[in-house]
């Protein structure tokens, strides 16, 4: 599963969006779009709706378990010992 993260004017989300199709297709992988970005980038607004796309928007759950968390002092040192 590829999951763009779609954020900025109405340009940037077609590019994000053409590219994250792209690459979708070749890896024959499913697209879902996550456009939590928004709910604190007030500059513009989720635009590609206007558009005939597959909206296929990822759960808070499938973006939350894709997102990479900064890891504390004692995960990184855990690592390091076990390496």
């Amino acid at each position: 599963m590829i999951v763009v993260r779609i954020i900025g004017g109405l340009g940037n989300q077609l590019f994000q969006y053409a590219v994250a199709r792209h690459i979708a297709e070749v890896h024959r992988a499913a697209l879902k779009i996550d456009i939590s970005g928004f709910e604190t980038f007030k500059l513009f607004k989720y635009s590609l709706w206007a558009f005939n796309i597959q909206e296929n928007f990822a759960s808070p759950e499938e973006v939350t378990a894709l997102t990479v968390r900064k890891q504390g002092i004692a995960e990184r040192v855990t690592r390091w010992i076990l390496r």
